[in-house]
This record gives C-alpha cells, sequence and structure tokens, in this order.
C-alpha cells in the first residue's frame, strides 16, 4: 500500500520517489517534500536512511538524491511549470539533505559513503544526480566535505576526503590546469584517491580534445597501474561512457585491449576494489568476454572469478561452453558452484567430481532430472539451495505442467502463498528459462531458495516430485 502526501504549496518536487521501508518489504513508502515550508520530511528520512540492511539504505539514499536533483535543476522544474529555487532555498535543500546523512552516519556509519559512492556511480561526463559540475553544487558540496574533514567526527580516511577533493575539481577545471596535480596523485598511497584521478582525468579530456588525448592518458596510466594500481579501470570507464568510437572497430581502446590485458597480467600489486569503481581485472574481462585468446590469458593470470562474471553476463555461447566446464573445476569453490550453475542452465555436462566435493548433486526420475548446488555468498546476508529441473530429452514443460512441478518442489508452506512475479514473501525465487515466442513451453525451471533453508528439506520435495 502507498501513501502519498497532501499537497499544499508551491515547492512540490517533480517525482514521488518509492523508498525501501525498514524491513525491506515489497511495501514502499514514498515521501514529498513539505511544499508550505520548502523542505523535506528530517524524520522520515532518517528512518529511511537508518534501516538495517544496507542495500536498503544505498537505495534510499540514491532515490532522495535523484527527488533532490530535480528539484534544483532550473529546467526540469520549468518544465514542471514551477518556479525556480532561490539561491537560499537551495541551500536549505542541501543543508538538510547533509545533517540528515551525518546523523544517521554516526549510527550506521556508512551512510555518508553510501551518498558520494551514489554520486561517483554516475559515470555521463557533465551529469550527476545533483549536477555538481555547477559552481554552486560543487560549492555546497566542498563547504560539506570541508567541514567533515575538520571536525573528524566521521571515522572516513584521510584518503576519502583526498579521494572526494579530487572528484569535486579542486585540481582545477581544465586539463591543463588540473594535469600536474594529477600526474603527481597518480602515485598517491590510498587508491582510492587513484581512482577518482583516473575519472577525473577521463571527465577533463571528454570535454576538451578526446581523440587526441586518450591514446597518451592510456599509455601514461599503464605505466602508474603496474605499482599504483587503480586510476585506469575508471579512466577507461568514463572514457567509454564519453566516446563511444573509442571501443568500435579501429578505435583506441579497440586497438589497446590486449595491451590493457598485458598490462593487468603483468601488475605487481593488487587492486583495491572501491564501489561503484570497478576492477580493472573485471572491466577488462567485460569487455573481452568473446575473445577466447584474451580470456584464456586472464585465466592463466589467475583471474577466474571476473572470467566467469564476464561470461556469465556477456559471454558467447562459444566462450561459455569452452569456459564452464573449466571453471567448474576451480579449486575455489564459490567459483566452481557458480560455473556449475552456469552449465546446468546452458545444458553443460558437470565435472566427474562435482557431487564428491558437495558442490552439486544429480537425481533423476521418470522424463525429469533435477540438480541441486549449495551456493554460498561469501559471507554475505544469504545463501540459497539453487535446483534446476530439466526434463529429458526434447521435451518442453507446459506452463501448467511447470507450475506443478514447482508446487512439489517449493510447497507453498515453505515459500509463502502469495506470489508476486515469480518471488515469493518469504524470498525463494523461480524463473521459467527460454520459453518459445508466442508459447507457453520452458526447457527448464530455476529455483533459488533465498530466506528458505531453515524450514525447506529440498531432497525431500525432490523424492515427491520423482515419485
Amino acid at each position: 500500500m502507498t501513501e502519498t502526501a497532501p499537497a499544499q504549496g508551491p515547492l512540490e518536487p517533480m517525482a514521488v520517489s518509492d523508498l525501501e521501508g525498514p524491513e525491506r518489504s515489497s511495501t514502499s513508502l514514498q515521501y514529498m517534500a513539505r511544499r508550505e515550508r520548502g523542505l523535506w520530511d528530517a524524520g522520515h528520512l532518517t528512518t529511511l536512511f537508518s534501516v538495517t540492511d544496507q542495500a536498503a539504505r544505498r537505495t534510499n539514499i540514491n532515490r532522495a538524491v535523484m527527488d533532490l536533483w530535480k528539484q534544483t535543476d532550473p529546467s526540469l522544474r520549468q518544465a514542471s511549470d514551477l518556479p525556480a529555487l532561490t539561491d537560499g532555498q537551495k541551500r536549505d535543500l542541501f543543508s538538510l539533505l547533509f545533517s540528515v546523512l551525518e546523523e544517521t552516519h554516526s549510527k550506521t556509519g556508512d551512510t555518508i559513503r553510501l551518498f558520494w559512492e551514489g554520486l561517483l556511480g554516475e559515470t555521463t561526463p557533465g551529469r550527476t544526480y545533483l549536477s555538481i559540475v555547477t559552481a554552486q553544487g560543487r560549492e555546497f558540496l566542498t563547504e560539506w566535505i570541508g567541514k567533515l574533514e575538520r571536525e573528524r567526527t566521521t571515522g572516513l580516511s584521510p584518503g576519502f576526503f583526498r579521494g572526494v577533493r579530487v572528484y569535486l575539481g579542486e585540481q582545477g577545471n581544465s586539463l591543463d590546469a588540473a594535469a600536474p596535480a594529477l600526474h603527481g596523485l597518480l602515485e598517491d598511497l590510498d587508491s582510492f584517491v587513484r581512482a577518482n584521478v583516473g575519472r577525473r582525468w577521463a571527465y577533463l579530456l571528454s570535454r576538451e580534445s578526446p581523440r587526441g588525448g586518450w591514446k597518451k592518458a592510456i599509455q601514461i596510466l599503464s605505466e602508474t597501474e603496474l605499482q599504483f594500481p587503480g586510476a585506469l579501470a575508471p579512466f577507461l570507464s568514463t572514457m567509454l561512457n564519453a566516446d563511444k568510437r573509442a571501443s568500435q572497430p579501429g578505435g583506441v581502446f579497440a586497438k589497446s585491449r590486449e595491451d590493457l590485458v598485458d598490462v593487468l597480467c603483468r601488475r605487481q600489486v593488487p587492486e583495491t576494489e572501491h564501489p561503484p569503481f570497478e576492477l580493472l581485472e573485471t572491466f577488462l574481462a567485460r569487455h573481452v568476454a568473446g575473445n577466447s585468446e584474451l580470456l584464456r590469458r586472464l585465466l592463466q593470470a589467475g583471474f577466474g572469478r571476473s572470467v566467469l562474471i564476464a561470461l556469465q553476463g556477456f559471454g558467447s555461447k562459444d566462450t561459455r561452453h569452452e569456459f564452464f566446464p573449466e571453471l567448474a573445476r576451480d579449486p575455489d569453490e564459490r567459483i566452481a558452484r557458480d560455473a556449475c550453475m552456469e552449465s546446468i542452465r546452458d545444458g553443460i555436462p558437470l565435472p566427474e567430481n562435482a557431487q564428491e566435493r558437495g558442490l552439486a548433486k544429480r537425481f533423476e526420475g521418470p522424463g525429469i532430472v533435477v540438480t541441486v548446488i549449495r551456493h554460498d555468498a561469501g559471507g554475505q546476508a544469504y545463501d540459497w539451495l539453487y535446483a534446476v529441473l530439466s526434463p529429458v530429452d526434447t521435451t518442453m514443460w507446459s506452463l501448467e505442467a511447470a507450475w506443478r512441478a514447482v508446487d512439489a518442489m517449493l510447497p507453498p508452506g515453505v515459500r509463502g502463498d502469495e506470489q508476486r512475479i515469480h518471488q515469493f514473501p518469504r524470498g525463494p525465487e523461480v524463473t521459467f528459462g527460454l520459453n518459445w515466442p508466442d508459447r507457453d513451453e520452458y526447457e527448464y525451471i530455476e529455483i533459488k531458495g533465498i530466506g528458505v533453508l531453515d524450514i525447506w528439506d529440498p531432497e525431500k520435495c525432490i523424492r515427491s516430485l520423482l515419485g
């Protein structure tokens, strides 16, 4: 059920955002600006920014920031027939957000960082939620980050503040002005700073003369990447967002892929991950997912996890069939389990020792095969038992037969009675795979037993299903 506050004044936001509630349930809460005051409800924002689940906090912060951007952007207000805000009204809105972030950060320890990750994740040059490329936006944010750094009450590292100042353009707003300082920061001891240098460098290049500068910058960053990793991937990501020609045949990135893989394989220092910046190994694997030779080099250099992730999202049928059997035998059980899941989905036989290693179990019955895999999320909030039900030979599941199988494998008493687009109240998810166009027929059924492992006995259900 959705609650909407009544409209009472001139400062209505352009859009009302759904935010995640304290229990992250399917019921979304909404908030609106209190237009008679021109401000949000600070208490409601505080509640939403303090929810227990970090993913829900992140979602709430990002959506609140998006609403603030919509309220303060003159063109969006004009399009909605709303008057432009005065500088004082804008400052009030920013100040309210900043104060709520500070208050909730003292409880959660991460809301300020999540706020900056949201801004950093907006990669389109010249556009962020808060339009901080404008002088006024930079002024508000620079003042606030300076205040936090002086007070030293957030527990955030000095490197965090140095990185944020790079993002805000402290070194200058042209490449000529900023280049000397950015060059020096490439060897900063904090990799978060280096990541922001890469992003900032590409942003400035994208506004000036990208085609004349990409190649030289890649050479410089490749040299420093060997000993001081972290800047190259954010640079490349921003470059590709700014200049689509760079990745096309003959473009600077397309020509550099082999050299970049070589840099990664020769790198002497491991890279530290700073969301939302992508690791170089993940970035490159994603962009060479159709190239068996380069994927092989990454795999031999020990980047199996990144190769797996790339193949999951971007691999061709040929590369998936080439590498999943090998990844399913990886000594790292998490890589092997995920590769087994992908193999089952693609109809690739599992390794002979998959059951001995505890990776998978296979059950066969009349006209059906059920394969189950215990999956752990590496210490995250949940794990699940992943099951794939496949009909024997070329038989397809009808929709009615598919739901009968689901009811046997995941009874309503386990999953919860109410269904919401193949996800059930207690957490389990069901997917019907590879349906034919205009026909309710499916090649396999996937079940993720999220949230019900303490009350679900899948092997008992399988015996019931197979008769």
